[in-house]
Formats: structure tokens, C-alpha cells, sequence
């Protein structure tokens, strides 16, 4: 089936929208997982905010880390509890930025994950907040206009 430039652009945002969601699940999952390991308190809420505050681009991730330092200060165990939460954060954080997120979203738009990693870090390097917050979706519809435009997609 042909799709028009436009359609496939839409489709690609979509799929955008889409992996964006499987992250946060998968992120709600490891967060709720090494939450409950760890002894929060709240860990269930605690991980469905964490995995949630991943859709903000560079300050997420910190939020994230805040809400689960916070929780750990006032859960009423020893402070050791505090060390063992911002591990798990290192260790998720450490997964979705190298592993999840590329792959995932690489899936979704049918891009390489090491073009979504690429992408992010440059998109960040030259234009900060926006250019990773716009980086996959600007690679995935660069990547419909560049197959549309291909003579292996033309037909004969």
C-alpha cells in the first residue's frame, strides 16, 4: 500500500508517541522492581512517577531522582536505603539512555537504535532541550522523506 509523504509522516509521529509509551512502561516496571527491592515506601507510586517524569527530555530523569530521594529521606529506615534508591536510579537511567530508549524507539520508527543514540547527542550538542526533545521524531520523519524520495521506493 502507498502511502502519501504526509501519511507517512503522521505514521512515523505516531510510532513516536508509541515507543515514547513502551519507555515509560518498561522505566515504571525497572523503577518498581528495584523500588521494591530497596524497601520504599510508596515504591509503586514512586515508580509509575519516575517512569512518567522520563517523558521530560534532560530534567526527568532528575525529577525522577528528587521524587526517589525524597522518598528515601522519609521512609524511616537507615540512611542506607538513600544509597541503595540512587543506585537503582543510577542503574535504570543507565539502561534507558544506552539500551531501552534507542531500542524501543528504533523499533517503532524503524530506525538503527545507535541513529536514535546518535541523534539525541547531537540534537542535544547543537540545539540543548529542544534538539533532544525533537531529535527521534525529526530523524524519523527525515527518514520517511528520504525513503519517499529514494529510486529503490519509486515504482516501476
Amino acid at each position: 500500500m502507498n502511502r502519501s509523504l504526509p501519511e507517512e509522516i503522521a505514521a512515523a509521529l505516531v510510532a513516536w508517541v508509541t515507543g515514547q509509551l513502551k519507555v515509560v512502561a518498561l522505566l515504571t516496571v525497572l523503577y518498581a522492581l528495584g523500588f521494591a527491592w530497596v524497601g520504599l515506601r510508596w515504591w509503586a507510586l514512586l515508580a509509575i512517577l519516575c517512569g512518567l517524569c522520563n517523558l521530560i527530555p534532560l530534567f526527568g530523569s532528575l525529577l525522577a531522582l528528587c521524587l526517589a530521594a525524597l522518598a528515601a529521606l522519609f521512609s524511616g529506615n537507615d540512611s542506607t536505603i538513600l544509597i541503595w534508591t540512587g543506585l537503582v536510579w543510577v542503574v535504570v537511567q543507565t539502561l534507558e539512555g544506552f539500551w531501552i530508549t534507542p531500542k524501543i524507539l528504533g523499533r517503532s520508527l524503524q530506525v538503527p537504535p545507535l541513529w536514535i543514540f546518535l541523534g539525541v547527542l547531537l540534537g542535544g550538542a547543537f540545539f540543548g532541550f529542544l534538539g533532544i526533545l525533537l531529535a527521534a521524531p525529526l530523524l524519523a520523519i527525515a527518514l520517511a522523506v528520504w525513503r519517499r524520495r529514494s529510486p529503490q521506493s519509486r515504482p516501476r
